[in-house]
Parts: C-alpha cells; sequence; structure tokens
C-alpha cells in the first residue's frame, strides 16, 4: 500500500490517538510548518487517501462536546468528502476550538491502520 508523504504524516499521529480536524490542521501547520493557507487542501486530500484506503474512521461532531456526534454507517471517500463538506461550508478549517459555528470530525484510526502499523513497524507504512 503506497501512501503520499503527507498521508502517511497524518497516519503516524493517528495511530497514537484519535484528533479533530482542527487539531491536525494545527498540527500541519504548527510541527510540520506547512502554510496555513495550504494546511486545510493537504489535510483534505491526505484523509480522503486514508478513507480511500479504508484506515480512517471518523464521527462528524456539529457543535463539538455540546450536541451528539454522528457516525456514518460507512468509511469511504465520498462519505468523508461529504462530512468534510459539512464542516466547511460556512468558512474554512483554521486552528482552533470547534463549535456550533466551526463543526468538525474526529478522526480515528481503523483497525486496518493498528494493524499495518504494528506489522510493518510504523514509517515503513506506505512508503
Amino acid at each position: 500500500m503506497k501512501l503520499s508523504p503527507v498521508a502517511r504524516r497524518i497516519a503516524s499521529y493517528l495511530v497514537d490517538a484519535p484528533y479533530t480536524l482542527h487539531d491536525l490542521v494545527a498540527i500541519l501547520i504548527k510541527l510540520d510548518g506547512v502554510p496555513s493557507d495550504e494546511a486545510p487542501a493537504l489535510l483534505r486530500d491526505a484523509l480522503r487517501e486514508l478513507a480511500t484506503q479504508s484506515l480512517i474512521e471518523w464521527s462528524f461532531e456539529p457543535d463539538w462536546g455540546n450536541a451528539p456526534s454522528i457516525r456514518p454507517t460507512q468509511f469511504g471517500p465520498d462519505t468523508f468528502m461529504e462530512d468534510w463538506n459539512r464542516c466547511t461550508a460556512k468558512q474554512s478549517l483554521v486552528p482552533g476550538v470547534p463549535d456550533a459555528d466551526h463543526p468538525t470530525l474526529f478522526v480515528d484510526r481503523s483497525s486496518n491502520l493498528r494493524f499495518l502499523w504494528r506489522r510493518k513497524g510504523g514509517e515503513s507504512v506506505g512508503a
């Protein structure tokens, strides 16, 4: 399984813990040095790639901490894009705390990613 460098980097974060989209875009900007105007598109493409490979799961969070999350019945690239668009319909994704005006996805590794990471020893996944 071949992954792009950004998808591999995002997978390395998700294998340890779940994150919101807002957390992940902040990580790309602050830790990886990605320009803030490029980070949302890179994150979207990387997560879509991981969804295509069945390496992530997520729930839509319409109002983080104040409303029930909505988990899709299937996890694939089309469903991911539908949920991504729900998060970015009002405005572009920026670092910060999600809320009703800034919905997010809570993204976690799938059992496939956990299995591959253990089997291949982390950094070799997707190489």
